[in-house]
């Protein structure tokens, strides 16, 4: 969306959107990565050795120090998706709400993160929300496109 609309009006909420989004993921990436990889070892540990008392070290992965960043990380990237979605409602060149599911989406996913399973539905409603809110993006996108392609 930045190259879409760099040389309008919104470009600077864009921009700013681009670089929190970058933040944002710099600080979540590394602890989904050492979560999935972390968590897969103490499993295969806890059978091999059939040691149930290395089971509490999967809270120390998710819950431990990590989850400061993963929490501010998921912050800035919802603050980004929201910034896209007012980007995007103001710069009248694809649809107005195409960029608020993504935004609501990134916005209650936080709360869903939860190991509990009764939150499994939600997190799967909160994933097709996010691919709704791209699909609808990308879909704005290519209609502006064709439009300007056959106004030439």
């Amino acid at each position: 969306m930045y190259l879409r609309l760099r040389e309008t009006e919104v470009e600077r909420w864009l921009f700013r959107a681009l670089v929190l989004v970058w933040i944002g993921a710099g600080l979540t990436l590394p602890f989904f990565g050492a979560e999935a990889f972390s968590l897969q070892v103490i499993g295969q540990a806890a059978v091999s050795q059939n040691n149930v008392a290395l089971i509490p070290l999967v809270n120390q992965v998710r819950f431990g120090p990590g989850i400061i960043f993963v929490i501010t990380g998921l912050v800035l990237v919802a603050a980004a998706r929201i910034l896209l979605a007012s980007a995007i409602w103001k710069s009248g060149i694809t649809p107005k709400w195409s960029g608020v599911p993504l935004a609501i989406g990134f916005a209650v996913y936080i709360p869903q993160l939860q190991g509990d399973p009764f939150f499994q539905p939600i997190r799967v409603a909160i994933g097709l929300l996010i691919a709704i809110g791209c699909a609808w993006i990308a879909w704005g996108m290519l209609k502006t496109e064709r439009t300007n392609r056959f106004a030439k």
